[in-house]
């Protein structure tokens, strides 16, 4: 069952009740399932990959997986490892030219616009999508790909990094959004363990707790005004806003860079802390929030967007400790360990919760983000919804059927929540 509008135009409820779905994948504009069969479907927006044609819905047997771009998908099925693509042809959706190389796939990875494909050796066999986003690998990338297995593929919008079996980076891409590792720090990236991404920009964590980053300066790809900090710093994390990173050290310090605006200021980041170790961070499009080891909640960045949480101060005091923070894009939920729940961050995106404020009294388990709203799941297998209703912040149209308490799960897209249900 999906509200919100996910592709949608109408704003009308959609209530795809399978009772068989083992699994949902959303992008910005669609819906696609794993059903118990191992067959897929899907809905939404049609350009976006919500409707599967003829051709390509008879090999959709055997799914394993499902990745998503924008606006397309890409699913790995057992026989063979074979991939098939559907949705917005540019974007993804269509790999016909690359079909030859898509057998024995294990992983497919995406970035906004395109995808690359790994074996089940390891091995990059293919990208494809926007050329120049990452879509078609250089020479000299595709030569060092072919030779080293990868462990991960991380993207940025544009842009796609290979973390290789042995710690070293290869990248393509828009050169300017990550796609380009700069002749300077290649010697860097040795014993590489993890790799953050920002909207246009890389941080590499190594195993000694090093950090390094590259691609657009004002998205947190130069360090530089932070060096001195990074170098004191054993990083066991790096959490990133679209414009700005964050590095949790081990002994709980926090370290920022990028955009100030967007998080990337020091002494907002430390004013907001108080001196006090983190043990988490996250980011959402323009702020931060963090957990320390007394169990409060904090936040910095762009105030509006959840960088500042004075407005939930009170709430967040009476719930703690606080165990998950959950960002959309412009606001930030959190939990705390006896279930309370509360939200701040831009009124209209999910950041204002008095509304629902005595149904998140307690028992939340979960909470789920859409761009611009939250779904909390509860302990009895009820849903709460607030934030912007175009974005799935009001469920009454499907209030009816959500009153039957049997939501299993639930997954957002970018505007729209789907619930997975038990049925009799």
């Amino acid at each position: 069952m999906t509200w919100g509008e996910a592709g949608f135009s109408d704003q009308s409820a959609l209530q795809f009740e399978y009772d068989d779905v083992i699994e949902v994948v959303a992008n910005t504009f669609a819906f696609a399932a794993i059903k118990q069969d191992r067959t897929a479907i899907a809905w939404g927006a049609d350009e976006g990959g919500g409707d599967i044609e003829a051709a390509e819905r008879h090999l959709l047997t055997g799914v394993r997986k499902i990745a998503k771009t924008n606006s397309a998908f890409a699913a790995i099925c057992e026989e063979g490892g074979r991939v098939v693509t559907w949705g917005k042809a540019k974007d993804g959706g269509d790999s016909s030219a690359i079909q030859p190389y898509l057998t024995d796939i294990e992983h497919v990875y995406a970035n906004a616009v395109a995808f690359v494909a790994v074996n089940s050796l390891g091995m990059a066999r293919a990208s494809w999508g926007v050329a120049d986003a990452g879509g078609t690998i250089p020479t000299a990338a595709a030569a060092t790909l072919e030779e080293k297995s990868v462990t991960a593929i991380v993207s940025t919008l544009y842009a796609f990094a290979a973390l290789h079996s042995d710690g070293t980076v290869t990248t393509w891409g828009w050169s300017e959004g990550g796609g380009e590792v700069p002749l300077a720090t290649q010697p860097l990236l040795v014993d590489v363990v993890a790799i953050s991404a920002s909207a246009n920009a890389f941080a590499a964590r190594t195993a000694s707790g090093a950090v390094v980053s590259w691609g657009d300066a004002e998205a947190g790809g130069d360090a530089s005004l932070v060096a001195a900090s990074l170098a004191t710093c054993v990083a066991s994390a790096v959490a990133a806003t679209d414009y700005a990173f964050a590095a949790l050290c081990a002994d709980g310090a926090v370290v920022v860079w990028g955009d100030a605006v967007s998080g990337g200021s020091s002494s907002a980041a430390a004013t907001a802390l108080g001196g006090a170790s983190a043990v988490e961070v996250v980011g959402n499009n323009q702020a931060f929030a963090a957990i320390t080891a007394g169990g409060f909640a904090v936040a910095w960045g762009l105030g509006v967007y959840g960088g500042d949480a004075s407005d939930a101060e009170t709430r967040l005091n009476e719930i703690r400790p606080i165990v998950k923070v959950v960002p959309s894009e412009y606001a930030f939920a959190a939990i705390g360990q006896t279930g309370g729940a509360v939200s701040w961050g831009d009124p209209q995106s999910g950041g204002d919760w008095t509304n629902v404020a005595e149904a998140l009294a307690s028992d939340v388990v979960e909470i789920v983000a859409s761009d611009a709203a939250f779904a909390a799941l509860k302990a009895d297998n009820s849903v709460v919804t607030w934030g912007d209703a175009s974005a799935g912040g009001d469920a009454s149209l499907v209030a009816a059927t959500l009153a039957n308490n049997d939501v299993q799960k639930i997954v957002a897209a970018g505007s729209a929540f789907t619930a997975l249900r038990t049925f009799a």
